[in-house]
């Protein structure tokens, strides 16, 4: 295995992270635009 693929995994669970902190907030928006 080449360091760079550890590099890219961690990257990607970074990404991954964001991508679920967005859609969270999305959620939480749009349950306050409902009440």
């Amino acid at each position: 295995m080449h360091p760079d693929m550890h590099i890219n995994n961690k990257l990607v669970n970074i990404v991954l992270a964001v991508i679920a902190a967005c859609l969270l907030a999305l959620c939480v928006a749009s349950v306050m635009n409902v009440k």
